[in-house]
């Protein structure tokens, strides 16, 4: 799976659940890294993507270039295909509606990613921001990320040792 795949579902259930909460880029960002870790720590790797170190903290590029049009307004839809249509209306173009079962999560695995989206939804974006800036993974690079340096990623046993626990962060 992809991290644009798993982004799209927060998204799905993030619309479906708690419509009026604040939602952008930003914070997509940072509950995207905070379930890959809960799960890369329970032994499943979520997406193949790398995650890197950005100023505004951890950031999956894909995802980012796909919703940084939104700024900091609320994403309201998934990124799915776009297909084309011809019937009795015309010619048009229409996007496919998100299908939450394209990703083959067991209902155990579901169940912890919507606890984990509820719990850090109710949060601002900018206090995940600061979660993840007392990390020391990110602390470590945070000179070479004021400077400029691109493309630092977090290494597996960052991911595995220094990010917060779900289960304080949410509750």
């Amino acid at each position: 799976m992809n991290a644009l795949a798993f982004a799209n579902y927060i998204i799905w259930f993030v619309n479906r659940n708690f419509p009026n909460t604040s939602f952008t880029h930003v914070k997509l960002q940072k509950i995207l890294y905070y379930v890959y870790c809960d799960f890369l720590k329970n032994g499943t790797t979520l997406f193949e993507d790398k995650i890197e170190k950005w100023q505004y903290g951890p950031v999956t590029p894909n995802v980012y270039n796909t919703f940084r049009s939104y700024g900091f307004s609320r994403i309201t839809t998934p990124e799915t295909p776009i297909r084309f249509v011809n019937d009795e209306n015309g010619i048009r173009f229409e996007r496919e509606a998100f299908d939450p079962s394209v990703l083959n999560f067991s209902y155990e695995q579901l169940e912890r990613i919507n606890v984990i989206v509820s719990g850090l939804i109710k949060r601002e974006a900018f206090e995940l921001v600061e979660l993840t800036h007392e990390e020391n993974s990110w602390i470590r690079a945070a000179q070479a990320i004021k400077n400029g340096e691109k493309n630092i990623l977090y290494t597996e046993q960052e991911l595995l040792t220094e990010s917060k626990d779900c289960d304080v962060l949410i509750n």
